[in-house]
């Protein structure tokens, strides 16, 4: 009589199981979707079988890399789930490592008084937001920022917020320090020619259209909702017009785990939300890099 698997045993069997339909997978949108999966049940391993000191769940971004680097560091796949296990322990240690020592050892801790003014001055922003009728400017933000918080306080304190709670974006809207932190991401306002936009835009196209078509339409669409709340109105004719007339006629902003469902509609919100955060990120630092070696 076969001997019968633990809880534990099963779900290993499942992130095994998934981790070869990975590996073997060719096509881009498959490949998100297998890691979106492979992402939620490791999670779930880690924490349910206490293999971290901390929760999986604020190590979002470093388990998401944790998975890229078994795929792509293997030339073929691990021999059996004992050593794919072996490799994934030592490998989710390495990120632990990683997380201590980029964000402080155990877990990142706000003070009261700070997650009080980050409340405050995020219901004040939601209230102006509210009586203007449209999202404020980035300087319009900064300006009130400013009168809670030093510049890299906030950005210190948000770095913080994002790092504990990563991939709760389909909680946004009840979290009381949710504030937008479009700060913290690629500046792209300060490398745009605006003498010369459409060179730009040509650059941001190509960088576009090397992808395959679901990922190149999501990351497009990630990308619009970032030019829209960064008042990047001279990349508009070569954004999603869909996302840019729903905005400007209704006010209609879509979240970022709302786009990325849109193209990988079985991916749940946890997930979509890490994945579009990870994908966007990655986005504007490809054109980043783009921008500046044009301009040296």
């Amino acid at each position: 009589m076969d001997k019968q698997q633990t809880p534990e045993e099963k779900l290993k069997a499942v992130i095994y199981d998934i981790y070869i339909l990975l590996f073997n997978e060719t096509v881009s949108d498959r490949r998100q979707v297998y890691c979106g999966q492979i992402w939620e049940k490791i999670v779930k391993w880690c924490d349910k079988y206490n293999y971290l000191k901390i929760s999986a769940n604020n190590m979002g971004v470093e388990i998401y890399n944790v998975i890229n680097r078994l795929v792509k560091d293997n030339n073929e796949t691990v021999k059996n789930k004992s050593e794919f296990f072996s490799i994934l322990k030592k490998s989710m240690e390495n990120a632990e490592n990683e997380y201590f020592r980029t964000f402080g050892q155990g877990s990142i801790h706000i003070p009261r008084d700070k997650k009080r003014m980050l409340k405050e001055l995020n219901e004040f922003i939601r209230t102006e937001k509210d009586q203007r009728g449209r999202k404020l400017t980035k300087d319009e933000e900064d300006q009130y920022i400013s009168k809670w918080f030093i510049k890299q306080e906030y950005i210190d304190l948000i770095n913080a917020k994002n790092a504990r709670n990563l991939s709760s974006f389909e909680n946004e809207k009840n979290d009381d320090f949710a504030i937008e932190d479009t700060h913290l991401l690629v500046p792209l306002e300060d490398l745009i020619n605006k003498s010369n936009i459409e060179d730009d835009q040509k650059t941001i196209l190509f960088l576009l259209d090397k992808k395959q078509d679901r990922t190149r339409d999501c990351d497009r669409a990630l990308f619009t909702l970032y030019c829209i709340e960064n008042k990047l109105k001279g990349l508009y004719p070569i954004l999603d017009q869909e996302i840019i007339d729903s905005v400007s006629k209704y006010g209609n902003e879509p979240k970022h785990y709302e786009i990325y469902q849109k193209y990988h509609p079985d991916i749940d919100n946890k997930n979509a939300g890490v994945m579009a955060s990870t994908n966007l990120k990655k986005f504007l630092k490809d054109i980043e890099t783009c921008l500046k070696n044009k301009n040296q």
